[in-house]
């Protein structure tokens, strides 16, 4: 193999589906957010859906509260672990 050649898509290229949803598109993203948000203030559950993902995107952590019992030497550690895994088990 020669030095520099790779197989594949060079990195950052873009698909042909996505060059061309681009090109079609073009343009529209302003009349077309402007008619989700009009969906959107009528009622349209999907549209109203698509701007609040938006303007409030889904959380992937949550920090949860639990107690740790006091950890005064090495002995203490096993209590604490339990304690943060059945914390985590419980979501």
């Amino acid at each position: 193999m020669r030095k520099g050649y790779h197989k594949g898509r060079p990195q950052g290229a873009l698909n042909q589906t996505t060059l061309a949803t681009q090109a079609l598109l073009e343009g529209e993203a302003e009349a077309l957010t402007r008619k989700v948000v009009e969906l959107a203030k009528n009622g349209h559950p999907m549209a109203l859906r698509l701007c609040l993902e938006r303007l409030l995107p889904p959380r992937k952590d949550r920090p949860i509260t639990f107690a740790l019992p006091q950890l005064e030497g090495a002995e203490d550690f096993p209590q604490a672990l339990k304690a943060i895994l059945e914390a985590v088990a419980q979501g």
